[in-house]
């Protein structure tokens, strides 16, 4: 019986010491995971701002291709030997630029869905 309840207390006490050992290393994962917790905001915040980067440089893309379109059309009507500006605003009526009036219809419809021309690559 002595010695039974030796072993019980010799047990208590084990699991006693035990359940500090358990305790820090609970506190010790604690700590882990609030690094870890931290780090995971860090990168969500640093991709978040990527994605904003990604954005901006999306969109001054957009406005480079809206302004080389700008020239390439400027050019376009400076080429045209027209006398008046009445004349000017009747060349993509004229049946003679249906061509031309395909190619504005596909670059607009380039620039609506942000594909770069073909001429441009």
């Amino acid at each position: 019986m002595c010695k039974e309840r030796a072993d019980a207390v010799m047990a208590i006490d084990s699991f006693l010491r035990n359940s500090s050992d358990m305790e820090r290393k609970i506190r010790d994962l604690n700590k882990q995971v609030d690094k870890l917790v931290r780090f995971c905001n860090q990168t969500e915040q640093a991709m978040t701002h990527l994605e904003a980067l990604n954005s901006i440089v999306r969109t001054e893309e957009e406005v480079d291709l809206i302004r080389q379109q700008t020239r390439s059309a400027a050019t376009i009507i400076n080429m045209d030997p027209s006398p008046s500006p009445a004349l000017v605003l009747n060349t993509s009526i004229r049946p003679n630029d249906e061509a031309r009036e395909k190619q504005e219809e596909v670059m607009l419809e380039e620039f609506l869905s942000g594909k770069k021309p073909a001429s441009l690559d």
